[in-house]
């Protein structure tokens, strides 16, 4: 049965049950409100041409409103602001997520667009997986490839010059590799990190070329180059499992060649910040990825790719 207004309740019940009621009335309007709110922010963000900038929006005001509002068969995982994909089928987490925006029932187009944030993340999650893979894969001396990627990393580094004992050499160090066999350096980042650095000294040549100029100038104060992008390979991965690189990700449709080219801009950049630090010994290096790094979660709270494709 219906309450009775406040107003026709017997006095012995007082004002304080009154107000009780009121606040309850006053407290459930305003949860309304604020659910129809969220919807039609999200209805908004899924209204328009769909792009990579609308997957990744979505997925932070999921991320943003996951204590308050469940969609079945996507999550978010504790601490990122990434979405994964568990429904056995696309269709069903884009429906769910239509009806999240459109408790009504769901646009078309809304309903198309959700579709296509949930085969981005899916294909994102995919993208993760294979980056796992890959840095648990080691890297492996008698492994051809492996070893052509190697030589192929000394030669567009150091064009023209012969390295002093061969395989095992002092040489390696010139580079940026902390000893005599480079192999020892990848035991981190395995495959990924050779896959990465190759990709910097084949189509970033120059740049690398001049990182390695420098750190011979001044080992002293000059970042060693393959170390720091085997580093930056774990970087990598780190915010991609944050979500933080998920706006630049989405750009190159979550394909392993995107995750090259965001390194290769991520050492670049890296560089760029070292130069405008200025540190006085390479001992500051730990300094320098951390505001390095809080630099690229910034650019991703404001909705900014860090390193733009």
């Amino acid at each position: 049965p219906a309450m009775a207004p406040a107003s026709d309740w017997p006095e012995s019940l007082g004002p304080s049950l009154a107000a009780v009621a009121t606040i309850a009335v006053v407290g459930g309007a305003l949860a309304l409100s604020r659910r129809a709110a969220r919807a039609a922010e999200l209805r908004r963000l899924l209204t328009g041409a769909h792009s990579h900038v609308m997957t990744a929006a979505a997925a932070r005001w999921l991320a943003a409103h996951s204590r308050s509002v469940t969609v079945p068969g996507l999550r978010v995982p504790a601490g990122t602001s990434r979405v994964v994909v568990e429904a056995s089928s696309d269709s069903q987490a884009a429906s769910a997520l239509a009806r999240a925006a459109c408790p009504r029932g769901a646009d078309p187009s809304v309903l198309a667009n959700a579709l296509a944030c949930v085969r981005a993340w899916r294909a994102y999650e995919n993208l993760l997986q294979a980056l796992d893979a890959l840095a648990g894969a080691p890297f492996d001396s008698g492994d051809a490839a492996h070893e052509a990627a190697l030589e192929g990393i000394w030669r567009a580094l150091c064009p023209g010059k012969e390295r002093q004992g061969g395989r095992i050499s002092r040489d390696w160090e010139d580079i940026g590799f902390q000893g005599t066999d480079p192999a020892t350096d990848f035991r981190g980042m395995g495959a990924l990190g050779l896959r990465h650095l190759a990709d910097v000294a084949r189509r970033r040549g120059a740049f690398a070329r001049g990182e390695v100029a420098a750190y011979a100038a001044d080992a002293h104060r000059h970042f060693p180059l393959a170390i720091t992008s085997i580093n930056c390979s774990g970087w990598l991965r780190d915010l991609a499992q944050e979500g933080t690189l998920a706006p630049e990700l989405f750009q190159g449709g979550c394909a392993m060649e995107a995750a090259d080219e965001v390194h290769g801009r991520m050492l670049e950049a890296f560089a760029r910040l070292w130069r405008e630090k200025r540190p006085k010994t390479v001992m500051d290096f730990g300094e320098v990825q951390g505001a390095f790094m809080e630099a690229a979660r910034a650019a991703a709270r404001r909705g900014e790719p860090a390193f733009p494709i």
